[in-house]
């Protein structure tokens, strides 16, 4: 059985260059430096939350940009884009916005998704986790690395 549930952002878009790319989260214009690469990012978001097997970023075509603790990166990839277009066509057709975050449960683990417009951030937890934890503390993790905070 699988189940998914979106959260979905109204306004308040920052704008953000990776790779020279313009992507989106929550608000102002940042840049990651090179010391705060994606591989550092997703390490820092395993660290420092509890049950996490593994996380992927991945672009909106489907490519792998970092993975770190997967052994299917492909896979979660795939499943992260599908859901984080998903969330986004929801929210668009009943006016409420992007997707901001999403939790779909497969077998035994749950995949946790962000949107950062133009790529997706995968999160696998176990299935004992509590997503809405985990969520919370991810959400904090990224809005310190992209506002400054650390």
């Amino acid at each position: 059985m699988i189940s998914v549930s979106f959260t979905l952002i109204k306004s308040g878009i920052y704008n953000i260059v990776i790779n020279n790319e313009l992507c989106s989260y929550l608000g102002k214009e940042e840049t990651l430096s090179t010391k705060k690469s994606l591989n550092e990012l997703l390490e820092k978001i395993i660290l420092e939350v509890e049950k996490i097997k593994g996380a992927a970023a991945v672009a909106e075509d489907g490519v792998v940009l970092a993975d770190v603790g997967l052994e299917d990166a492909e896979g979660i990839g795939a499943i992260a884009v599908f859901i984080g277009m998903s969330g986004n066509f929801i929210g668009e057709t009943l006016k409420f916005g992007d997707m901001k975050s999403s939790v779909i449960e497969i077998e035994g683990q749950k995949l946790l998704v962000f949107n950062m417009s133009n790529f997706q951030i995968g999160v696998l937890i176990d299935a004992k986790a509590s997503a809405r934890f985990a969520i919370s503390e991810i959400n904090n993790i990224l809005e310190s690395e992209y506002q400054g905070g650390k």
